[in-house]
């Protein structure tokens, strides 16, 4: 950059970065999605599992 003369101008379009650098990002997108939507799914089915156990067991000690 030292070398840079005044009106010396390198033009970088944008494209010139983006395939590489998209394909990394779709992979990455890829991973979280199949990662990630899996994991919630078990997450609120545990969490509705028991918040129905446990509205389920308070009616019991209510009976009781």
């Amino acid at each position: 950059m030292a070398d840079v003369v005044p009106g010396d101008f390198a033009v970088v379009l944008p494209h010139d970065r983006v395939p590489s650098n998209s394909l990394e990002i779709f992979k990455t997108m890829d991973w979280f999605i199949l990662v990630f939507l899996p994991f919630k799914l078990l997450v609120l089915a545990t969490g509705m599992f028991f918040a129905i156990k446990w509205h389920h067991d308070q009616e019991k000690q209510k009976k009781k």
